[in-house]
């Protein structure tokens, strides 16, 4: 995203050492310098490259509003649209699924803590939601 690269280096022959450090354990791989090789990945992006995605996601996270919760029979979720709603027990088991409303039925839950994950075309994100 935005620009954004990814990198592997395979070290093949070596041990549990920097690569191209100098060799206090056996086995340290001289083929590059890592250090060099990081530095050189870096320094080809500025960090302000990235932060514009976030603030926009911070923005998205900050309009999103749920109420009640604590719920005793509905929850409504506002500032979100074309959305699917998700309700996940500690333990990760999916216990609800909605899509196209604002307003989901949490009465047939029981009372106790769950994960409300929220989706749509441009946002990912969890909640906690508390059913009394």
């Amino acid at each position: 995203n935005n620009g954004s690269t990814v990198e592997l280096y395979k070290v093949i022959g070596g041990s549990h050492s920097w690569p191209g450090a100098y060799p206090f354990i056996a086995n340290t791989n001289e083929d590059f310098k890592a250090t060099v090789e990081i530095w050189r990945f870096f320094r080809k992006y500025k960090l302000s490259q990235f932060t514009i995605a976030l603030e926009i996601r911070k923005q998205q996270l900050n309009n999103i509003k749920i109420y009640p919760n604590p719920a005793s029979s509905f929850v409504v979720v506002e500032g979100i649209d074309n959305a699917q709603f998700s309700v996940f027990t500690l333990d990760g088991k999916k216990v609800l699924h909605v899509e196209n409303t604002n307003i989901i039925n949490v009465e047939n839950l029981k009372a106790g803590l769950y994960f409300l994950e929220i989706k749509n075309k441009d946002l990912v994100t969890t909640i906690k939601l508390v059913k009394n």
